[in-house]
C-alpha cells in the first residue's frame, strides 16, 4: 500500500462513518462472515471471480431432478448452520433422512449398519460378534480422548480457535495415519469392511489419508446426530445470504496487500483493472489459493498455505426412469480390485429430489479412479461407472440422463500432522495486518465447518476493528 492508499482508506471511512471490510469469495464461509459483519454494522463488500455465487455449493435443476453436486446434507447437530438456516427463514425446509441407515456391500449382498443408540455400536449381517467387540474397542479408545478432542483447533464454539492443550499421547494420535491407527486397534479386516469404506464415502478421499486424531474428530462431531437435508437444496442458504448482502461477481481478485492502516485489494472484471481500498479484508478462498493473492503475507502464514491439501472429485449423477427401491442413504463400496468407486448415493429418500415414478443415484469415484479419469469425457466416466455398479449388488442401471461433476477442491484434507500445524497457524504472533482468512480448511468438512469459519473469521475482524 501507499500512502495515497491509506488517505483513501481514511476518508473512505470519513465518508461512511463505520469500518469497511472487503470479502473475497462468495462461498458459504465468504457470505457467512459478509453477513455477520454486515449485522454487526460494518460496511461490506464480496468479490466473487464466478459468475454465481456459492462456490461449491450449487444446486442443479435437470428436468424434474434436483442434483447437488457438492455438499447435499448436514446433521442435526450443526449449530452453525442450523443458526443461519433460522435467521434467513429456512427452517421450515429441514428434513430428517434419519430412518434411512447407511449401508456397505458384502459377500455379493448390501448389509445394513443400524446404529444401536451409539455412533460406533450397529447392527449388521455383515458384523460378527467379534467385529463387534472390536468396534467397542473404538468407542473405549473415542470415550479416551474426547476431552482433548474439544480442544482440538477444528473443534469447539464460533471464535474459539483455542490452541490446543494435548497431551504428549494425543500428539502421537494426531501424527499417526488412520490406516495404522486402526490397524492396532479394531484390525485390518474390520478397517477394510467398515470404517474406511464409510469414512471414504463421507469425506471423498482416502480415508487412509487422514489422522487418526481427525477421525476421533469426525465421530465426536456426528455422535448421536440425525442427518437431515433442506428441501430444494442447501444452496438456498448462500443465495438468501447473498440477497442481503453487496455482492460483485465475475470479479476476479488478482492481488491484495494490508498495512496497519487498511488494505487495498486489485481485481479484474474482463478486460478492465480496479481496485478498492476498505479497513480490512476477509480471505474466502481454498487455502491451496490464498497465496497466490497474498504475496506479503508473513512467513509462517505461507507455510501453513504451502502445506494445505484438498481431494479432488468426480461425482455422476444417473437420473433413473423409475425409484430405486434402494431402502438405504447410502452404500459404500469396500475397495477391491476392478472397483473404482467410493459408494453411491440415494436421492429418492430426499423429499422432491427426483419427479414421482423416477429415481436418482450420485456415484462418487475413488481417489486413485478420479486422477485416473480427469481428463476423460463425460461419455467414458459415465461408462465406467455403470461398468463397476453392474458388478456390485446395485447390478445394471437404466438411466434417462447422467450428469458429470468434477471438483477440483471437494474437501480439505486432514492428513497425519495437519491438525498439530493448524494449531500453530491459530496461536501464531506474526499476522498480517488487517487481513483474516476462513474456508472449511480451518475448521473439517462440510457446511458446518464453513459455517463456523466465517464466523470465527469475522470475530476476528470485528475485534481487531473495534
Amino acid at each position: 500500500m501507499t500512502s495515497n492508499d491509506s488517505r483513501d482508506v481514511r476518508q473512505h471511512r470519513e465518508d461512511n462513518g463505520v469500518p469497511s471490510v472487503v470479502v473475497v469469495g462468495a462461498g458459504l464461509a465468504g457470505l457467512c462472515c459478509a453477513w455477520r459483519l454486515q449485522r454487526a454494522g460494518f460496511d461490506v463488500e464480496v468479490l466473487e471471480a464466478a459468475p454465481h455465487v456459492g462456490g461449491r455449493l450449487r444446486t442443479q435443476r435437470v428436468g424434474g431432478f434436483l442434483v447437488e453436486p457438492g455438499i447435499a446434507s448436514f446433521t442435526s447437530h450443526d449449530r452453525s448452520l442450523h443458526s443461519v438456516v433460522n435467521h434467513v427463514e429456512l427452517a421450515s425446509k429441514v428434513r430428517s433422512v434419519s430412518r434411512f441407515p447407511d449401508a456397505v456391500t458384502h459377500a455379493g449382498t448390501i448389509a445394513a449398519l443400524r446404529p444401536v443408540d451409539d455412533p460406533l455400536l450397529f447392527r449388521s449381517q455383515s458384523l460378527s460378534a467379534v467385529d463387534v467387540v472390536r468396534l467397542l474397542r473404538l468407542r473405549i479408545e473415542w470415550m479416551r480422548w474426547r476431552k482433548e478432542l474439544a480442544f482440538a483447533p477444528v473443534h469447539g464454539p464460533v471464535g474459539a480457535g483455542r490452541q490446543a492443550q494435548t497431551s504428549n499421547g494425543y500428539a502421537r494420535l494426531e501424527a499417526q495415519s488412520l490406516s495404522s491407527y486402526l490397524d492396532q486397534i479394531i484390525g485390518t479386516a474390520l478397517r477394510k469392511k467398515i470404517v474406511a469404506p464409510l469414512v471414504s464415502h463421507a469425506l471423498g478421499l482416502d480415508a487412509e489419508k487422514i489422522s487418526a486424531a481427525y477421525l476421533l474428530v469426525l465421530i465426536n462431531r456426528v455422535a448421536g446426530a440425525r442427518p437431515q437435508y433442506l428441501a430444494g437444496g442447501l444452496d438456498q442458504v448462500t443465495t438468501r445470504l447473498a440477497a442481503q448482502l453487496p455482492v460483485r461477481t465475475c470479479c476476479e481478485v488478482t492481488s491484495l496487500e494490508t498495512q496497519s492502516d487498511g488494505a487495498r485489494v486489485r481485481y479484474r472484471v474482463g478486460d478492465r483493472e480496479g481496485s478498492v481500498v476498505a479497513d480490512s479484508v476477509v480471505v474466502a478462498l481454498p487455502g491451496t489459493r490464498v497465496a497466490d493473492i497474498c504475496p506479503k503475507i508473513t512467513p509462517s502464514e505461507r507455510g501453513f498455505f504451502e502445506d494445505v491439501r484438498y481431494a479432488r472429485s468426480i461425482d455422476v449423477h444417473l437420473m433413473l426412469r423409475e425409484p430405486t427401491n434402494i431402502p438405504y442413504r447410502s452404500i459404500c463400496f469396500p475397495r477391491r480390485r476392478g472397483l473404482g468407486l467410493y459408494g453411491v448415493q440415494v436421492a429418492d429418500v430426499k423429499s422432491g429430489a427426483v419427479p414421482v415414478d423416477a429415481g436418482m443415484l450420485r456415484a462418487t469415484l475413488g481417489e486413485a479412479t478420479t486422477e485416473r479419469a480427469w481428463q476423460a469425457s463425460d461419455a467414458e466416466i459415465e461408462t465406467l461407472v455403470r461398468d463397476d455398479l453392474s458388478i456390485t449388488p446395485i447390478g445394471h442401471v437404466a438411466s434417462s440422463r447422467t450428469l458429470v461433476n468434477r471438483h477440483s477442491a471437494i474437501a480439505p484434507v486432514f492428513y497425519p500432522s495437519y491438525l498439530a500445524r493448524l494449531a500453530r497457524f491459530n496461536g501464531r504472533l506474526d499476522r498480517t495486518p488487517r487481513l483474516a482468512f476462513c474456508g472449511d480448511y480451518l475448521v473439517g468438512n462440510g457446511a458446518e465447518a464453513a459455517l463456523t469459519s466465517g464466523m470465527r473469521a469475522a470475530s476476528q475482524i470485528a475485534h481487531g476493528l473495534a
